[in-house]
């Protein structure tokens, strides 16, 4: 069994699962709604309160993972923890209160462990592929071929602070809505997509849209351009999160807690369908947390020569690993692997 804790943006979660000879699967979940971004500020530093509840919500997953046989753990974090200065002192204490390192992942580490387990999941090895992760913190696209990464990118928009920039005083008008697609559109400017390949969401937020698109009777109930623009229309026409929670206005298939900071996402959504003149995608079950899980499975099934073999290649291609981040990074992290394991 393997253990997957994820301390994102938007929550801390915790995935177990169990590998039965063909394929992982989840034997138990655990998430708790802290939003980490929204509690950096400006210079990165985390507020004392969001400090404290993380730590106890770490606390508690220890405890989950201590009643479990498990065979290997990850903790991970990546936008939030990237951004959080100084990140020592919170990363220690973190990793004390879990009993396992945390590890901040570089955006090629991260876009990888997601592309992985899209890619696990759909088990279709010749397929080209453009996987997107909108996240609490940023917003990652990743293009691939098979279980091979081609490239990598991550863009510093996310649900949690867009949310609060464009609609944090809970009201939902046309002039807010096209600021903030307007406002993620720029910082996707350039962004090179994929075209003619498969599209994949990968996050959270893409799934929660396509629940809302399909509960609502959205056109087609499929996660399209189209059908997204469909769903700001019925959200402009909610006027605010407080007729929500008023009980005068509704939307089926979301609680009106997570409304907001889904909204941010649907302006980023839209942005980002926008400039990769992408029409439609395709949501999936898997991402990050999955990613780990089949990655702590492969380097568990017999295949500890990836540590030779990859020190081989670095002292071939890349004799001064320190002047390739990425080379460094992993060179490093498998040695803590191999050590703790």
């Amino acid at each position: 069994m393997f253990a997957a804790i994820d301390l994102g943006a938007n929550s801390l979660r915790l995935h177990i699962a169990e590998f039965d000879g063909a394929t992982l699967r989840i034997a138990h979940t655990q998430r708790a709604p802290l939003r980490l971004a929204a509690g950096l500020d400006g210079q990165g530093l985390l507020d004392p309160h969001t400090r404290a509840a993380a730590l106890a919500i770490l606390g508690g997953f220890r405890t989950t993972l201590a009643a479990w046989p498990l065979q290997g753990a990850r903790a991970v974090g990546g936008a939030s923890l990237r951004a959080l200065h100084p990140r020592e002192s919170f990363l220690d204490e973190a990793g004390a209160a879990l009993g396992q390192r945390i590890e901040v992942l570089p955006v090629q580490e991260e876009g990888r462990l997601i592309y992985m387990g899209v890619a696990q999941i759909l088990a279709r090895p010749g397929e080209r592929r453009m996987v997107l992760d909108i996240g609490g913190g940023a917003t990652e696209l990743i293009v691939g071929h098979g279980s091979a990464v081609e490239r990598a990118e991550a863009y510093p928009v996310g649900t949690v602070r867009h949310a609060l920039s464009f609609f944090g005083d809970g009201r939902f008008d046309r002039a807010g809505f096209d600021a903030a697609i307007a406002s993620a559109a720029n910082q996707f400017a350039g962004a090179a997509g994929a075209p003619g390949v498969a599209a994949y969401g990968a996050s959270g937020t893409l799934r929660a849209l396509a629940r809302l698109v399909a509960a609502n009777g959205i056109g087609d109930g499929r996660l399209s351009r189209a059908n997204l623009w469909a769903l700001k229309e019925r959200i402009l026409a909610l006027g605010s999160l407080g007729a929500v929670r008023s009980g005068g206005l509704e939307l089926a298939g979301i609680r009106s807690d997570r409304l907001l900071t889904l909204v941010g996402g649907l302006a980023i959504a839209l942005a980002l369908m926008q400039e990769l003149q992408l029409e439609q995608m395709t949501q999936t079950e898997a991402g990050l947390r999955m990613g780990v899980l089949w990655d702590l499975h492969q380097r568990l099934a017999g295949r500890p020569h990836n540590a030779i073999l990859l020190r081989k290649l670095a002292g071939r291609f890349c004799p001064d690993a320190a002047e390739h981040p990425a080379v460094a990074y992993w060179l490093q992290a498998e040695q803590e692997w191999w050590d703790e394991a």
